[in-house]
């Protein structure tokens, strides 16, 4: 189960500790004020000054100005050499950003080097913070070799817990969520590890129920989410429901995939609920969580093949379109509803021109529909001949077919023909509109209503009019 991140904004750049003073520059502003108050000209003149005195501070600056773009064009490689200068000059701010710059390259184990060496060097914020980031490790694709993915989740949340110690309350919630849920992970994937003793899962546990506590207390709904999937991973899907019923509220939109997976399912509920699972997974997609939008399509699809207002469903079809985790996806469900749509536009068109007068009980309702042979217009395209069986069919506008006690053959001509008195029943479909068509076994095939006298002649519609779905 995916553990929910808030992505919280990132300490890139070690804080600005007070400047030495260079008797160079006695007299004015020093350079950390000038690179502070963006007075780049000043600042660069003089730092570049500095440089030719190997003045740790001016390394460094010139360095964070590359590294940003302040002043100057933004450039790593030379933002590396003057960082690089300052840190053999033992600038503990050099490593610490050496060591971001590494990591957001990609370049781990570099990172871990670096940024120890800072912490060595005694700047603990907000070093200790972005060694929770570079001993991370990602989601493991196989239940093999663990144990490293496991150790490394545990430092992380060693490393977070000790910055959230020194952190200001502004920042401390974020922290919080990150030590919780590295410290989860860790239990999580030894849940799935093996070789792992119950003494060993529960050292694990502890310091994850410890962390998600204290988010919890501070009402972050990231921890109420991740405790929910604690609870649902020991088997407790009520408990895991309420927790994330809790960070659904908080507006966490893994609670909403994780709560919707429950709906689905009817975990935790005393029944399935897919309309609470469609509304939640589609939040969720629409929030950005990605493995929300395949059962979101595939949901609002299966609802969407019952749909008859084709309003109704012309916007559920424009919504499906933004659910597809990849372009191809989905491509026979939405062919499907293609026809079923123009189906339930047809059915529209055709209950709005029915007759003003209908015949009444007792009337007769007469079939005349040609063009039925192999060699006949309808026969080619449907592949219908003499001797074909036919049923009369009925789509009422309450949906779905009825089919009526009315059948036959297909004459000799290509033809039906036929007449049946209008009982109650049939009077009944129509006053609701009901629109009638030969029902063959492989087709469906919709006729025209045309008033005659008393009672009305039902009649072939073109070939290539809309037909209803098998």
């Amino acid at each position: 189960m995916r553990i929910a991140s808030k992505h919280p904004q990132l300490w890139l750049l070690a804080m600005l500790a007070a400047a030495s003073i260079n008797p160079l520059r006695a007299a004015g502003p020093s350079l950390e004020q000038l690179f502070e108050q963006r007075q780049y000209e000043a600042f660069l003149l003089q730092a570049h000054e500095a440089v030719f005195q190997d003045d740790v501070d001016a390394l460094f600056l010139l360095g964070k100005a590359y590294q940003l773009g302040r002043g100057v064009g933004q450039d790593t490689a030379t933002a590396r050499h003057f960082y690089t200068r300052a840190r053999e000059f033992g600038s503990a701010r050099a490593s610490h950003n050496l060591g971001v710059i590494a990591l957001d390259a990609g370049e781990t184990g570099d990172a871990i080097d670096l940024l120890e060496e800072a912490l060595a060097r005694g700047l603990e914020m907000p070093t200790l913070y972005n060694l929770g980031r570079a001993y991370t490790p990602p989601d493991p694709s196989s239940v093999f070799g663990l144990h490293a993915y496991i150790d490394g989740a545990r430092t992380a949340g060693d490393y977070y817990a000790r910055a959230c110690a020194r952190m200001a309350d502004a920042d401390l919630a974020d922290c919080i969520d990150e030590a919780s849920r590295q410290y989860l992970r860790a239990y999580m994937m030894a849940l799935k590890a093996n070789g792992i003793s119950p003494e060993e899962l529960t050292a694990l546990r502890e310091p994850a129920l410890a962390w998600l506590r204290k988010g919890m207390d501070a009402g972050s709904g990231i921890a109420w989410t991740n405790y929910g999937a604690l609870l649902l991973n020991e088997g407790d899907p009520v408990g895991a429901r309420e927790a994330f019923e809790i960070g659904v509220t908080k507006g966490v939109p893994q609670a909403q995939f994780h709560l919707a997976g429950l709906a689905a399912g009817g975990k935790g509920y005393d029944s399935p609920d897919p309309a609470l699972a469609l509304r939640l997974y589609e939040q969720a997609a629409t929030a950005g969580v990605a493995e929300a939008m395949r059962p979101a399509f595939d949901l609002l699809a299966g609802q969407l093949e019952h749909e008859q207002d084709p309003d109704a469903l012309a916007q559920g079809m424009q919504r499906l379109q933004s659910l597809r985790p990849i372009p191809e996806y989905g491509e026979y469900k939405l062919s499907k509803l293609d026809k079923h749509l123009a189906w339930t536009r047809f059915l529209a068109s055709q209950r709005e021109a029915s007759p003003a007068s209908l015949p009444q009980t007792g009337a007769m309702l007469e079939i005349e529909a040609c063009g039925l042979g192999l060699t006949q217009p309808h026969g080619a395209a449907y592949n219908i001949g003499v001797n074909s069986n036919w049923r009369l069919a009925a789509y009422p506008s309450s949906g779905g077919i009825e089919r009526l006690a009315v059948s036959g053959r297909v004459d000799a001509q290509g033809c039906v023909r036929h007449a049946v008195q209008v009982d109650d029943a049939l009077h009944a479909l129509l006053r609701e509109r009901a629109v009638f068509a030969l029902a063959f076994p492989n087709y469906s095939l919709p006729l025209s209503m045309s008033p005659d006298g008393d009672g009305l002649t039902l009649s072939l519609l073109p070939v290539g009019t809309p037909l209803p779905p098998r």
